[in-house]
């Protein structure tokens, strides 16, 4: 899931940079109004940045395992904050 989570992120990502590099395009030469499949591209694309959003939250969470790898050192993939300790304290209800 994470392999494919990670790839629909990217995949969106690139898919927003040419989005709006046809849209400098297009409003730079004055075509919007030409261009209705642009347009609606444009508006089935709207709920797509959420999705890239919910996706991306999927695969920063296996960024422990880098530690394990032997991509990231060990003594840093570790937190030295006791146990049962937070700096972020709930409001009592």
């Amino acid at each position: 899931m994470i392999f494919w989570c990670f790839r629909v992120h990217g995949g969106l990502g690139l898919f927003f940079i040419l989005l709006f590099a046809t849209a400098f395009y297009l409003g730079t030469r004055h075509r919007f109004e030409h261009s209705r499949w642009f347009l609606r591209i444009a508006c089935f694309s709207l709920p797509l940045p959420w999705i890239a959003a919910e996706l991306g939250w999927v695969w920063p969470n296996t960024a422990p395992a880098l530690g394990i790898d032997g991509v990231l050192p060990t003594f840093l993939g570790v937190s030295r904050t006791p146990v049962g300790t937070s700096s972020h304290r709930w409001p009592a209800s």
